[in-house]
């Protein structure tokens, strides 16, 4: 069976690309990404830090392609810096990861020059953190993204062949407006790491400089894992609190050496 993947950080392989190479953690630890490539015949097109409309656009492109196609939903507003058509989505910009006090500008600052230099951006991070703030001040309308959101996960859902994962709450509800209507969903995977993961860990492990796979603990993995092929096998899903557990590992196990 041919599957596809599409999303953001939670939905990418990152033994595939590289971002994890220590060893023992390809050996031993769990990653359900991974684990569905072993199992089926699975083309990832998932990228980290791309928003739901870029994950969209691949969608529409290449689902067809596929038997079945894993959608793992993302905000609708993040985007992504341009230059010549060059599209830099490394350098997304959200208004959650907008920077604001001079601390923050400095630290941001700090952990994405080595991106910057990288792709020889042509603009400084001190003039697009500038603009980047009068677009979200200024332009970005948030009962558009939500109104968008929903028309495109809607849209995503006319396929029965497709299974929408949300990341973050918006990715599947606005108030009493719920996108997802084609199982039980009353969680995102965010919030599976804010109430149950992170209060364990007592860290904070958004800025990626971690050993965990899709952002998640090895046992919640395995969860998300069993929970896809019952849907791929057998049509069915459901997405609460309560399918997930408290992690019962170390912290160092995820801590980059």
């Amino acid at each position: 069976m041919k599957i596809a993947i599409f999303g953001d950080s939670f939905a990418v392989n990152e033994i595939e690309n590289g971002r994890i190479t220590d060893k023992k953690r390809v050996k031993d630890g769990f990653s359900y990404t991974n684990e569905l490539s072993k199992k089926y015949d699975v083309t990832n097109f998932a990228f980290s830090g791309s928003g739901l409309y870029w994950s969209y656009q691949q969608y529409t492109a290449h689902s067809y392609k596929f038997d079945k196609s894993i959608f793992v939903a993302s905000n609708n507003d993040r985007f992504n810096l341009k230059n010549n058509n060059r599209e830099f989505r490394e350098l997304n910009w959200s208004p959650t990861r907008l920077p604001t006090k001079k601390k923050e500008i400095k630290n941001y600052k700090k952990s994405w020059d080595h991106i910057y230099k990288k792709n020889n951006f042509p603009y400084t991070i001190d003039e697009v953190i500038k603009h980047v703030k009068w677009y979200y001040r200024h332009i970005f309308d948030e009962k558009q993204s939500n109104l968008m959101s929903r028309l495109i996960v809607n849209d995503i859902e006319k396929n029965k062949n497709t299974l929408v994962i949300p990341v973050f709450q918006s990715s599947y509800k606005v108030k009493n407006d719920v996108f997802i209507k084609n199982y039980k969903c009353s969680t995102s995977l965010v919030q599976v790491l804010d109430q149950l993961e992170d209060p364990y860990y007592n860290m904070d492990f958004s800025n990626g400089a971690d050993n965990k796979f899709c952002h998640l603990s090895d046992e919640n993995n395995k969860i998300l894992f069993d929970k896809i092929v019952n849907w791929i096998e057998n049509d069915e899903f459901s997405l609460h609190l309560n399918d997930f557990v408290t992690p019962s590992d170390d912290v160092r196990k995820y801590i980059k050496s």
